[in-house]
């Protein structure tokens, strides 16, 4: 996704979708006997990228491609990350048993309070708010993104706005996207006058929603925060590793320093 960051040209995830990225389509080799190198593959990206007119490139790699040399040798550098994965095919109740204790005490005890379950594209205006508020993003660029990607959902088949009501308010929300056998949790929070357990729920909705959806994956989407990582590692679902690639001007690298944000 063409974009600009902080002025800068860039190439970057689609906002929101960070496991859509760099897409190989090996039906178009000529000769569709002829088993193409993974290195090979990655040789012609990173020659294809740096063709690209964009001075930024921060791309999220899916975590199947495993050589990344060529994308080193050519500059690049090489951020390790993490996500977790569920593997869906369990039924909900041995899903439910493989949480930590303390988070199904809370699911269980959020139940018992009758909190609700509803559509929040319904209550967008509050949804909305709940996701500005959550990222400590108050930009109104970041706002604009997040107005744009919600009013996308309504036409994309397999997304849903998961919002959790207490008392006639939201109190929590997340966003769910399946997309062939992997559902992903893109992202979500909770106002923060909510009980613990708010966030917890609407995640544990969407893992529900997307085995009936008939995933076989849940992507929680990874986090290197130390505190929202240590929150998706309670659902009990399974690190994976992935790399994003990073190529920066200094004059960017600079721009972000002084801003204190990290890529």
């Amino acid at each position: 996704n063409s974009t600009k960051l902080k002025a800068f040209p860039a190439l970057m995830n689609p906002f929101g979708m960070p496991g859509i990225g760099l897409f190989i389509d090996q039906s178009q080799i000529p000769n569709p006997n002829f088993q193409v190198k993974e290195r090979d593959l990655m040789k012609g990206l990173s020659d294809f990228l740096l063709s690209r007119r964009e001075s930024v490139h921060i791309i999220r790699m899916n975590p199947k491609w495993k050589d990344l040399a060529p994308f080193y040798w050519e500059g690049y550098e090489l951020q390790q990350k993490y996500t977790y994965h569920l593997d869906l095919t369990q039924d909900l109740e041995e899903l439910f048993q493989a949480m930590d204790g303390k988070l199904r005490r809370q699911i269980t005890k959020a139940d018992e309070n009758e909190l609700t379950l509803i559509d929040g594209l319904d209550r967008s205006a509050e949804f909305q708010a709940i996701i500005t508020g959550a990222s400590g993003e108050s930009s109104s660029g970041f706002q604009e993104q997040v107005v744009g990607f919600l009013s996308d959902l309504k036409t994309h088949k397999g997304s849903r706005a998961i919002a959790i009501e207490e008392e006639g308010n939201v109190i929590a929300s997340a966003v769910l996207i399946v997309e062939g056998e992997t559902g992903y949790y893109l992202f979500g929070g909770a106002d923060k006058s909510a009980s613990a357990s708010a966030g917890a729920v609407a995640i544990w909705n969407s893992i529900a929603i997307a085995k009936k959806e008939g995933a076989k994956t849940f992507d929680f989407e990874g986090s290197m925060i130390k505190g929202v990582e240590h929150f998706f590692r309670q659902f009990g679902g399974t690190q994976t590793s992935y790399v994003t690639l990073v190529k920066m001007p200094v004059a960017f690298s600079t721009v972000m320093d002084a801003l204190g944000r990290r890529v």
